[in-house]
């Protein structure tokens, strides 16, 4: 058996209004799919529950070093827009931006908290939630 691994340093994020084209200062990624499941308990299922497994839906976390020169709250000139509420596409590459990577045509910005330390870098967290059908890593990096 064969393996090949690669690690997340030269994995890349992308977001932008109708195709993800801005790439972002990227420190790190999380996308944590899931599936809602609705359970029933009634008098015929006896002391255990029947599940079914309904609809999909998934969160996006993306952690950027805040790039001064291109800001991701503003609206205009260089920035970005990434401002709670908006609606966009993202691209997140599991290494380099070509092969296996998540693609949501559409993820709404969910929140953005933001944190510094006098000793460190200053980073934005954007929360994103999936609006609508998503891709999945499928080939290799």
């Amino acid at each position: 058996m064969s393996v090949t691994y690669h690690s997340g340093k030269n994995s890349k994020a992308f977001v932008g209004s109708s195709s993800a084209n801005v790439e972002l200062s990227l420190i790190s990624w999380a996308v944590n799919p899931n599936v809602e499941i609705a359970r029933f308990r009634t008098s015929k299922t006896g002391l255990f529950s029947q599940k079914e497994t309904t609809f999909l839906d998934a969160t996006v976390e993306v952690v950027v070093e805040h790039d001064f020169l291109l800001s991701p709250y503003g609206t205009s000139g260089g920035n970005l827009s990434l401002i709670n509420g908006a609606t966009m596409a993202l691209a997140l590459y599991l290494s380099g931006t070509v092969g296996a990577g998540w693609q949501f045509a559409s993820a709404i910005l969910a929140g953005n908290p933001q944190s510094t330390a006098v000793e460190g870098k200053i980073q934005t967290t954007f929360r994103f939630e999936a609006n609508g059908a998503w891709t999945e890593p499928t080939t290799s990096p």
